[in-house]
């Protein structure tokens, strides 16, 4: 790895701990702990990457101390350019002048933690490995902004105890720092050292810093208490609980979770899924994404071995979604290797019903390289299945400019007979490898190589779009810059991808070629293009394992246009370009706008529409119904930010999709066949609505008060117009709960 070390006399770092308890996170770095601080002064322009020198001048300053690292930004932005400052909810700060802070507290570049905070104080925190971002994690830490005619500044203090860091020998520690400022107006981004977030060596090319190391002990007690109202049936539920947070020294944590309430007071999207490919949902729940590195293990094509919304998801008897009793989480490490424990078990898994999932992940680090291994075991007594997942895996740099990464997979699933005392054994193998290879900012190249056994099952606990599957692919991306400054385009990258994908049958699968472009304008708007071809080829799961379709070939095409905002609003207009059917393909059209009535009240709308010709839609066995459909959605939410610590969240979605003229086709011979008969039209409408009310108390500390109301209705008659569907969606009530919930911090 290229690195350049970044420090002062350890002596003046040493010096700034007698004035650590005069520290005031106020926004105001004033006081005398920042003159023992390094400074860090060296931006340039990274969106666009022109690397040159900004307008205006972004100073920070970082020292260590025993509560924290401590980061100061000071930020020049004189009054006559525009200061963008809506308040915001947490994590969405996308429309806000702001400055972030990405750290590597091992400095080994596998995983770093973003700390960004807005003008408005907003805030957004999240993990970062590789070039994936995660803001699915919230962590406990200050921050403060202060303004001035000529600009602002921000103070943050991160505590040694943000997430599970090595210990170190010595009294110094070595971390990795990424550093930047966002000028919303301008559509730019200035940072140091050099790096765009898309670099697949983004996180092992930080700025190394050597600060003093402190071992910091700390423990926390959150319990909750929350009450829901079941309008539907008139039930009124009760639950209180507490999760535990214990930390006596850098080598060893615990995170515990006794009846955790994980109620939603963060809604998910409507999606109405009926492709043969698992809908993937992130998580919000405090005790799944807080210290949570050790078990994130991501797999080729957005998979994750260890897929948190299992636990505490679908019951497996369909009744609902299962309560967890406990949850725990423990670390152990030293300067070289860690080991870490994940487990939960769900209610009533005494009596067959609830789940039991544990993971168990140990690592160790020679040189630069790091080998790890991972055992999952899930119990499902309800379905009397049991399975084990071995995952053996190596992080290495093999020069300065390509990084490899691999892992070794083997499933074993016993499932036990309902009716007699047989049980099926099932065990296979898999497994995958990449290699970045990273010549320079403007040109970065990924070779990827995976292989799935067919009877590979990591689903029990992981998320994996499908096994049975050996494929080949290379992408290359290339930033052009050098335009003129005054030019209408000041970058554009650009991205090509080649994909060869087999099953382990020898069945064509698909190749897939790629091309997209993203084309940064002057002024902040983006364009994005995007053809992907994929060649003719055989679908093996379309049918849920009832005969191979020798699919046409298609084309798939898309472009959005984003611009930046102007006075109060900013808006998104896509078309894109698919086939959901035999031959013909659809088309769709979504507008998105955003108005700011001030700085502490936004309104976003969404609107979706798809003429979709041929939808065709697996009924069962090989028999298929092929529907020409219309699809709508819709969506309006609020943020409200009344006062200081007060929010008010409003999200409505509305999706519908009426499909008629339908016919029925079978699957022979790996050929759609039509039999002319007509079948029933089919009506899809589903709603949701969700009133939020968040007093923040203090860092993870909060009440809520949520009305949440929704339906779904499936049907083969009724209406077809927008109009008439939307009417009948307000009337969907499956749903209607409302819910008070109080988390502490003590």
């Amino acid at each position: 790895m290229k690195t350049v070390c970044y420090s002062l006399l350890l002596c003046h770092l040493l010096s700034a701990v007698a004035n650590a308890a005069d520290l005031r996170i106020d926004g105001q770095p004033d006081e005398p702990v920042w003159q023992q601080a390094q400074v860090f002064d060296q931006f340039v322009a990274v969106e666009p990457y022109t690397q040159a020198a900004p307008p205006y001048q972004q100073r920070v300053r970082i020292v260590s101390l025993p509560e924290g690292l401590a980061v100061a930004f000071d930020i020049e932005q004189p009054a006559g350019v525009l200061r963008t400052k809506p308040q915001t909810q947490r994590d969405q700060l996308d429309t806000a002048d702001r400055v972030n802070l990405i750290v590597d507290f091992d400095g080994k570049g596998q995983t770093a933690y973003n700390f960004t905070v807005s003008l408005a104080n907003g805030i957004e925190d999240g993990i970062v490995s590789r070039n994936n971002f995660r803001n699915d994690w919230d962590g406990d830490w200050q921050h403060a902004v202060h303004e001035t005619e000529h600009g602002w500044s921000v103070e943050m203090l991160i505590p040694w105890t943000i997430t599970a860091m090595d210990p170190v020998d010595g009294p110094t520690r070595t971390i990795g720092v990424y550093l930047d400022r966002v000028l919303k107006s301008a559509g730019e981004r200035y940072a140091f050292p050099a790096l765009r977030f898309s670099q697949t060596d983004f996180v092992n090319t930080f700025a190394p810093v050597t600060v003093p190391a402190f071992s910091v002990a700390q423990s926390h007690v959150y319990p909750y208490v929350s009450i829901l109202h079941d309008n539907v049936n008139d039930e009124t539920k009760t639950r209180a609980g507490l999760d535990v947070f214990y930390k006596p020294s850098a080598s060893f944590q615990l995170i515990g979770a006794l009846n955790p309430d994980f109620g939603q007071v963060e809604s998910d999207d409507l999606v109405v899924n009926f492709s043969a490919i698992e809908v993937f949902f992130s998580d919000k729940r405090p005790f799944f994404t807080e210290n949570n590195d050790d078990f994130t293990l991501t797999l080729p094509d957005q998979g994750q071995l260890i897929y948190s919304r299992r636990i505490g998801g679908n019951r497996d008897d369909g009744n609902g979604i299962s309560d967890i009793d406990a949850a725990i989480k423990l670390r152990g490490a030293n300067g070289k290797g860690s080991i870490a424990y994940l487990g939960a078990q769900e209610a009533d898994f005494n009596t067959d019903i609830g789940r039991r999932f544990q993971a168990i992940r140990p690592k160790y680090q020679i040189g630069d390289s790091q080998f790890g291994y991972v055992l999952l075991h899930t119990e499902r007594p309800f379905l009397r299945r049991e399975s084990l997942v071995h995952g053996a895996d190596l992080e290495s740099p093999l020069t300065d400019d390509v990084r490899l990464r691999l892992q070794v997979l083997e499933s074993e699933v016993e499932i036990e007979s309902t009716t007699n005392s047989t049980t099926e054994n099932l065990r296979d193998q898999g497994g995958w490898l990449t290699l970045d290879i990273n010549p320079s900012v403007a040109f970065q190249h990924t070779f990827e190589a995976v292989n799935y056994g067919a009877d590979l099952i990591l689903s029990d606990m992981g998320y994996v779009q499908r096994s049975n599957l050996r494929h080949l692919a290379w992408q290359s991306r290339y930033v052009q810059t050098g335009f003129a400054a005054d030019a209408l385009v000041q970058e554009v990258a650009w991205e090509g991808k080649i994909k060869s994908r087999r099953n382990q049958q020898g069945d064509n699968i698909g190749d897939m070629l790629r091309l997209s472009s993203l084309i940064r304008r002057l002024g902040g708007d983006e364009v994005e293009l995007e053809a992907i071809y994929i060649q003719a080829g055989d679908d093996d799961r379309i049918s849920r394992g009832n005969g191979n379709w020798a699919a046409p070939s298609k084309l798939i095409a898309g472009a959005t246009l984003t611009t930046a905002r102007r006075g109060d609003s900013s808006w998104e207009l896509s078309y894109f370009r698919d086939s959901e059917g035999l031959t013909e393909s659809f088309d769709e059209l979504s507008f998105e706008f955003s108005y700011f009535f001030g700085d502490d009240l936004a309104l976003e709308t969404e609107f979706e529409y798809r003429d979709s010709p041929e939808w065709l839609l697996w009924e069962q066995g090989n028999q298929f119904n092929l529907y020409r459909s219309d699809q709508y959605t819709a969506g309006l939410a609020m943020s409200w930010f009344p006062a200081e610590q007060h929010e008010v969240r409003l999200k409505t979605q509305w999706l519908a999709i009426a499909a008629n003229a339908g016919e029925r086709y079978l699957l022979i011979d790996e050929t759609m066949v039509a039999t002319g008969t007509p079948v029933d039209d089919l009506n899809i409408n589903s709603f949701g609505f969700q009133l939020r009310y968040r007093y923040q108390l203090g860092s993870l500390s909060d009440l809520f008060v949520v009305y949440g109301r929704g339906g779904f209705s499936e049907s083969t008659d009724g209406p077809d117009s927008p109009g008439a569907l939307f009417t009948d969606a307000l009337a969907l009530r499956d749903a209607d709960q409302f819910l008070v919930k109080l988390r502490l911090a003590f």
